[in-house]
């Protein structure tokens, strides 16, 4: 899939049909490419001051409507 085309409203690009959707959530290994080959995800987030502040974990594929588990920064843990 092309998302590099002229901007679309997003109900033209979610998913038609949840037919093909698989549950990819896992902790362990978040995705940032769908089983479909997409990379483009719909997130649930919340912006404060003009930057994203919080999102959820569970992402849906835009193209196919599967579930995962968005990745995350590297956290610092002191040993």
């Amino acid at each position: 899939m092309d998302w590099n085309g002229p901007i679309k409203p997003v109900t033209e690009i979610k998913p038609k049909s949840l037919d093909a959707a698989i549950d990819l959530r896992d902790e362990d290994n978040p995705c940032s490419v769908c089983v479909c080959g997409a990379d483009l995800w719909i997130v649930y987030a919340k912006f404060d001051e003009g930057g994203m502040s919080a999102y959820f974990l569970d992402i849906q594929c835009a193209n196919c409507g599967s579930m995962a588990t968005a990745p995350t920064p590297k956290e610092d843990v002191a040993t």
